[in-house]
């Protein structure tokens, strides 16, 4: 290797080293830069979506301590006689998605299905909350598509009372 080296005129000699150097260069921004500064900005991104979610994530918190000092009243029970359908009915329309509503139906035994159209986003997650939190109902499954209003979905709920 070193003949060779030395058999090679100084012109070529220094073609090579430029294009060694060069090449170096290359494999060191394609290999190692490029890839690096990629990671940096993916993480800074991901970073700043964490800081984000922590930042709702804590305001959700003070609202659901504040809801809890409030004095909220005790658990509220479904009357016996009344029909799943009827409670799903009642308090829709109390949480302020009457005029959302679209149909509310009877989907088996202990099942109901309610349709709406139109209805804002918060509004329907806190009457799924309560129907849970206060009456033992949960929601599953539940369809949800966004309309061209923000904030508005149409969503179609199987409501069921949950299992002891």
């Amino acid at each position: 290797m070193r003949e060779w080296w030395y058999g090679l005129e100084t012109r070529e000699r220094r073609t090579l080293i430029i294009g060694g150097a060069a090449l170096a260069i290359i494999v060191f921004i394609f290999a190692v830069w490029l890839p690096a500064h990629r990671g940096v900005d993916s993480t800074q991104q991901r970073v700043d979506e964490q800081r984000q979610l922590l930042s709702w994530m804590q305001q959700a918190a003070a609202e659901a301590r504040a809801l809890r000092g409030s004095g909220a009243s005790a658990p509220k029970t479904r009357d016996s006689g009344q029909a799943l359908y009827a409670l799903a009915d009642e308090t829709a329309r109390s949480a302020g998605l009457g005029e959302s509503i679209r149909e509310v139906s009877p989907s088996g035994e202990n099942r109901v299905r309610v349709d709406l159209q139109g209805a804002e986003f918060d509004t329907l997650i806190r009457w799924l909350t309560e129907l849970r939190g206060e009456y033992g109902i949960q929601a599953s499954p539940i369809s949800v598509r966004e309309t061209d209003q923000p904030g508005r979905v149409n969503a179609q709920v199987v409501l069921a009372e949950q299992e002891a």
